[in-house]
């Protein structure tokens, strides 16, 4: 009996990935119609035009799947449906395509696509489809949008290629490990699996019909994400720059990285990067890059980023009049002087610790940082800000809260242990990460001061936040104490290092504001920092909370210049990033407010912490219905209220500003501001 199961069973799953035995296996059970169809497709498979068919007899299949007691045999031949929809779509020539076949074809893979998995890909397609029906194709800004779509499709295909890589690829090294396979044939096996799905030959279409968008979209092969147009040095391939996070180079190097993730620190000596990632312009590692002095760019095209690959030696890479990054092997490596070559940089020292808690009005620059007190600024112009921008209320522990905290007697055994563990640091980056993780950890543990918790309480309904923000105060204080850790956080102490910044000297405010739980999030930099003009702001916008567009999340965030003077609008990018950060509720937030950032020729933005008391979610940004992406009325006057918000801000502050914010219904919240440097 076993060996009859195990012959039904092999039958069973050989024989589902048969076409004709599952079309006759499943009939008895299917309505007329749909046999109908079936029997088409079968007389005529090798047509041009049995892709559509098979979509067809996939859409009625679904009803049977979705039914209370599902069906086997429809499952089956679903799957018998989509290898052979492979079979036929993997027959074309996709670069002979003309683009509205290719637009075709990949709206008709994304079904099938969606059809398999469901989810986001639904979305897709409905974006796709509503792509499709919009006015104006192959204009430039249609191209712009269409590159937006096709982006956001090709995000969630990579993540879903990603999920079944890392789902398929240990379990095959296991079974590989314990059958003595020659390692060879393992090591690409999850790739391989990823490869021979469908939904592959997606990838295939959207990167043809990704060059059809740019250059109709006159977006170019290369974008520009730094100011610097020429750099030398010695190339150096990675995956991502994880590993060289604290590296010091003796020589200049040009880095050739495919993925980015935003928040990386720019090690000294690093004359340039080339990547594959897409970049939000003001995200923190490109803001880094500017601030350094180094070449940033971005390439959107696989063949072209593949020959940087296989680049040796010393290149020079270069910015042509056309935009196109060129880099021709030869110049010079020089020594590096590294990021900073003066002495050590001083930081003022704060005064004797007062109250551990002070509240908006108490703000000042000898307890705080300037995210605390610039807020404090602005509040402070009134009438001379548009009525609808407003400021979340805040309250902030000053400079030596931390101390006084490590400094407690309840706390004496925590603050020796991390006392012992910072003097093991070395400043080599391979022994000290270990060591400064478990210091992060040793803060956790730090108990609350007595009448702490009162006086933040207190504080807090002082300034008019709902006494629920702090009714948990377990959530409150392990966000505090994660703030101040991050002082100890790998590119907050390899920053400091390469930037000869004392550590002892280095002191943790921290701003506690109401969160918002927003629909937008913007970041605004008053003058041009590509182009250094005063007459143009930049901007750029998020759906949900600002991580995503500071943090470098996948896709792009709406990115536009406005003309001060005359208030023309460019629109450079429309969003496509797969994913948004959301708040359920509004909660409080604990922002790092060092006495070490901002500074002259110290590019501290973002090194450390801010942390909600609860979480946000990452949650799949449907665009569908976003007027932000298909409202031109919508989307232009929120640019236009926001240029309002950046040019009130600057004139208030009398200088270039960065400035970070979000969107709640009709106002406009800005919950930080730095000069732009």
């Amino acid at each position: 009996d076993d060996i009859k199961h195990l012959r039904w069973t092999l039958m069973q799953v050989h024989g589902g990935a048969d076409l004709d035995f599952m079309i006759h296996k499943a009939s008895g059970g299917l309505d007329g119609e749909l046999n109908g169809i079936l029997s088409e497709i079968q007389q005529n498979r090798h047509e041009w035009w049995v892709p559509g068919k098979i979509m067809e007899a996939r859409r009625r299949i679904q009803g049977y799947l979705e039914s209370e007691h599902g069906h086997r045999d429809a499952l089956m031949l679903d799957v018998s449906l989509e290898q052979w929809f492979k079979v036929n779509i993997e027959k074309a020539k996709f670069g002979d395509m003309s683009r509205e076949d290719l637009l075709e074809m990949a709206t008709l893979v994304c079904e099938n696509t969606a059809l398999s998995y469901g989810g986001q890909f639904w979305s897709c397609l409905n974006q796709m489809n509503k792509l499709k029906a919009t006015g104006g194709q192959w204009s430039e800004g249609w191209a712009r949008l269409g590159k937006a779509t096709i982006e956001r499709v090709a995000l969630g295909l990579q993540k879903l290629m990603d999920e079944i890589y890392t789902q398929v690829q240990p379990k095959a090294e296991r079974l590989g490990a314990a059958m003595k396979n020659d390692p060879a044939y393992i090591t690409n096996f999850g790739e391989e699996v990823v490869r021979g799905l469908p939904s592959f030959s997606l990838a295939q279409i959207l990167a043809v019909l990704d060059g059809h968008m740019r250059m109709a979209g006159n977006m170019g092969v290369w974008e520009q994400v730094s100011s610097v147009t020429t750099a030398a040095g010695e190339v150096e391939v990675m995956e991502n720059m994880d590993a060289i996070q604290g590296t010091t180079y003796k020589t200049q190097k040009v880095l050739v990285v495919k993925r980015i993730g935003g928040m990386e620190d720019i090690p000294p000596g690093v004359s340039c990067i080339l990547t594959r990632s897409s970049m939000d312009v003001l995200s923190h590692v490109a803001i880094r890059a500017r601030n350094q002095g180094v070449m940033l760019s971005t390439c959107h095209d696989d063949a072209a980023y593949n020959t940087l690959t296989a680049l040796k030696g010393v290149v020079t890479a270069s910015v042509n009049p056309a935009g196109d990054v060129v880099v021709k092997e030869g110049g010079s490596a020089s020594a590096s002087t590294g990021a900073h070559t003066s002495g050590p940089m001083s930081l003022r020292a704060p005064p004797a610790l007062g109250k551990m808690v002070v509240p908006q009005d108490e703000f000042s620059s000898s307890i705080l940082g300037g995210k605390s007190n610039n807020l404090q600024e602005l509040r402070k112009a009134g009438g001379a800000l548009p009525a609808f921008l407003k400021f979340p209320a805040s309250v902030a522990l000053p400079f030596g809260t931390c101390e006084a905290h490590l400094a407690l007697p309840a706390n004496s055994d925590t603050s020796r242990q991390i006392d012992a563990l910072t003097g093991k640091l070395s400043g080599d980056a391979s022994k000290d990460m270990a060591v400064l993780a478990d210091i992060r950890k040793k803060f956790a543990e730090l108990e609350m001061a007595p009448g702490f918790e009162g006086q933040l309480k207190s504080a807090c309904k002082a300034v008019g936040m709902d006494e629920d923000l702090t009714e948990d105060m377990d959530e409150c204080w392990a966000a505090i104490t994660s703030v101040w850790a991050s002082k100890w956080g790998d590119r907050a102490y390899f920053s400091r290092n390469a930037c000869k910044v004392p550590h002892p000297s280095l002191y943790m405010g921290v701003l506690v504001q109401q969160a918002l739980a927003s629909q937008y999030s913007f970041v605004l930099h008053t003058t041009n920092p590509m182009s250094g003009s005063q007459t143009e702001m930049v901007g750029e916008l998020v759906v949900g909370m600002g991580e995503a567009l500071v943090g470098n999340y996948p896709g792009r965030a709406l990115s536009f210049i406005m003309d001060k003077a005359t208030g023309a609008v460019t629109l450079n990018r429309y969003p496509s990033k797969p994913f948004g950060l959301f708040l359920q509720d509004d909660t409080l937030i604990f922002r790092s407010d060092s006495n070490g950032e901002d500074l002259e020729g110290f590019a501290g933005a973002g090194l450390y912490e801010s942390v909600q008391a609860v979480a946000p979610k990452e949650n799949f940004v449907d665009y569908n219905e976003n007027p932000v992406l298909w409202d031109e009325g919508f989307r232009n006057g929120l640019i236009a209220k926001l240029s309002e918000v950046g040019k009130a801000v600057e004139a208030t502050m009398g200088s270039a500003q960065d400035i970070e914010g979000c969107i709640v219904g009709d106002d406009v919240y800005v919950v930080q501001t730095r000069p732009q440097v």
